[in-house]
């Protein structure tokens, strides 16, 4: 006979159980099962105290492999729990509730089948601090084992996971995941096309990282990072709404020879910044100090051709909408030190640009320019400054015509109003010479003017003296007149009969008027005249026979070019005209006759103020595009090898030791 039947039947005596057909019945007349409980009164349908130093206190044992029944089935109808294991004994290593499962089916299956009920299907409450306390462990020990090791399915509405570590103290990850397989570490799928939600949504309260992605393999050619988005939202945006953050948004360290950020795409921008704050829009920094000269900090390629007749878009371009700092600084060395070797020894442009395309361009409106500058305000369109210590240039041009006849200017300048009048195409202060001019040969003209040429001094040759060309030069200067005049001149000698035929220039008919004539006796008292004026280009003299005459004729200038600029600007044979009324009260050189220089007719009060405050310019740029300005957001950057973050990922995977494995029974 059995325990449990001994124990029966010994109770059946003592009153209240009943045996029927070797059932054995407590409260019961009529037993259904081998032994039957029926309670009916406030306390406990079967109480085992248990006091041994072993064996079990209940244990079940179904034998029979083709036994389709649960070895253990409660049923519980009321409102508290089906199964309650507690272990009271503080120091004991047991686990509450082991089940080992040598079939195929559920270790473990909880099914909460109330559709209304609003509690957990499974909770831990696990109140440990120990290192290896964990909340929920899965442990799949089997290497060969294909099978997922934790899945959820939720067909409802709410979460399908949700983790709240509540404690702010807690240094610990959030999730962490130790994959040491080759599949992968995270896999999301949200399958419905509906679905407007978050495919991962991570919110972070703390002063930690956001998100941390660690490859430690150094031979991994697999992507750290990839997002693969089908769908019509952005593919991956950052806000960081917390306006006191100086921390950067989106930082690239790459310490290999591979692209640090690339970007391709068939829309719109392959990048936008938007910086709604004091800081920088967009910073790039190559701090390798062995960069050779094929390193490039930012290298934009662009092969638009689109557009039609007017092309494809710009490669770059830069909208400053603000009312402070330039639009682009470019500087080589570091603008906030002093400049000098110590500062940069770079024997490369600061800014180059170059045009690859020959020829005029055919489209109306459109130039093959190296550079196009504009500008609308009264201040210049380009200033330039050179503040070296070794007589640099301003500006360098250098033009090398393939076709002569093409007349290519090394610098055209044009500044002009529509019969106004007004504007100076080139204007050149020096300190010695204003402008100075030279050729390679051609037509040798150093300076040349297109209309007329003027000088409020005068006009003048400087050459070196003949007679002490190393240590004298020699002027010589141009003789004035209110008349635009031609000078002729020559000697003659009269014949026997005191008489000469002189012959000016066959082109002296159509390019003068109004001659007068000037004749001096040589070696002769005798005062010679002039017999006939000039018709046909020649005019007779007579005088003493056989005596030398030296002659002078002076005559109005009548050309084809003065009859056009007298008849679009005034008749040259007025000597004093009116001042125009921009010009009146002012002078062209206002210091002879005691008036300050703001009364100049060439007087521009902005370019003297850009030159009074050129030293100032230099100084805004430098303090706009100061690097320590830029570089601050960068100073405070964690070191990744140091973080503790790192340690933490690169931590083992935990195995079971034998103070954790599970004893049997």
């Amino acid at each position: 006979m059995t325990k449990i039947t001994t124990i029966s039947f010994a109770l059946a005596i003592l009153g209240g159980f009943h045996v029927n057909a070797q059932n054995v019945g407590i409260g019961i007349a009529t037993p259904l099962a081998k032994t039957h409980v029926n309670q009916t009164a406030a306390v406990d349908g079967v109480l085992i105290d248990h006091s041994g130093a072993a064996g079990n206190s209940i244990e079940v044992n179904q034998s029979v492999a083709g036994n389709g029944s649960s070895a253990t089935w409660i049923k519980n109808s009321g409102t508290n729990r089906a199964v309650f294991a507690e272990i009271l004994n503080a120091a004991s290593l047991a686990s509450v509730v082991q089940t080992d499962n040598d079939g195929l089916g559920e270790g473990l299956f909880v099914n909460q089948l109330n559709t209304g009920a609003s509690s957990n299907g499974i909770l831990v409450s696990h109140f440990g601090t120990g290192a290896a306390a964990r909340g929920v462990e899965v442990d799949i020990n089997s290497a060969g084992n294909t099978a997922i090791g934790y899945s959820l399915f939720h067909t409802g509405e709410g979460r399908g996971s949700y983790m709240s570590l509540s404690n702010a103290a807690n240094g610990s990850t959030g999730s962490a995941i130790y994959h040491a397989g080759l599949g992968r570490g995270t896999y999301y799928s949200l399958s419905n096309p509906a679905n407007p939600a978050t495919g991962n949504a991570l919110f972070h309260a703390g002063t930690g990282w956001g998100t941390y992605i660690g490859m430690t393999n150094a031979a991994s050619t697999g992507i750290g990072f990839y997002l693969g988005h089908d769908g019509l939202g952005r593919g991956g945006n950052i806000s960081l709404s917390n306006t006191a953050n100086t921390d950067i948004g989106w930082g690239i360290w790459n310490s290999g020879t591979g692209t640090g950020l690339y970007s391709e795409t068939e829309g719109d921008a392959v990048f936008g910044f938007v910086n709604g704050t004091q800081g920088t829009g967009g910073t790039f920094i190559v701090n390798n100090t062995a960069a050779d000269r094929n390193s490039i900090g930012l290298f934009v390629v662009y092969a638009g051709t689109g557009g039609g007749a007017a092309g494809g878009g710009n490669a770059a371009e830069i909208q400053h909408d603000g009312n402070n700092g330039n639009a682009v600084d470019v500087f080589l060395g570091d603008p906030s030190l002093a400049a000098g070797p110590a500062n940069t020894t770079s024997e490369y442009s600061t800014l180059s640009a170059s045009h690859y395309a020959t020829g005029t361009s055919p489209t109306a409106g459109l130039s093959k320019t190296a550079g196009n500058f504009s500008n609308n305000s009264a201040d210049p369109t380009v200033m330039v400054f050179n503040n070296g210590s070794n007589d640099g240039d301003g500006i360098n041009v250098f033009v090398d015509p393939v076709f002569s006849a093409n007349q290519a200017a090394g610098i055209y300048s044009q500044s002009s109003v529509a019969g106004g009048g007004a504007g100076i195409g080139v204007f050149g202060f020096g300190g010695d010479f204003g402008v100075v001019g030279s050729t390679s040969g051609g037509n040798n003209l150093g300076v040349f003017s297109n209309t007329d040429f003027a000088a409020v001094g005068t006009k003048a040759f400087l050459t070196d003296h003949p007679l002490d060309p190393e240590n004298k030069t020699l002027r010589h200067f141009c003789i004035e007149s209110n008349e635009v005049l031609n000078m002729y001149r020559g000697i003659i000698e009269l014949d026997a009969n005191g008489q000469a035929v002189v012959s000016l220039p066959d082109y002296f008919d159509e390019v003068n008027i109004n001659p007068s004539y000037q004749l001096t006796p040589i070696g002769t008292g005798t005062q010679p005249y002039v017999a006939s004026e000039i018709s046909g280009n020649k005019f007779t003299v007579a005088g003493a026979p056989g005596t030398k005459v030296s002659w002078t004729v002076h005559a109005q200038r009548n050309d084809a070019v003065i009859r056009y600029f007298s008849s679009k600007i005034e008749n040259y044979t007025s000597d004093v005209r009116n001042k125009r009324p921009s010009e009146v009260g002012k002078y062209y050189l206002p210091e002879a006759y005691s008036a300050d220089k703001t009364k100049g007719i060439l007087y521009n009060e902005g370019r003297d103020k850009n030159y009074r405050e050129k030293d100032d310019f230099v100084k805004q740029q430098k303090a706009n595009s100061s690097p320590e300005a830029k570089s601050a957001p960068y100073q405070n950057v964690k070191n990744v090898s140091d973080s503790k973050e790192k340690e933490e990922m690169s931590s083992p995977v935990r195995s079971n030791t034998d103070d954790d494995k599970l004893s049997n029974r």
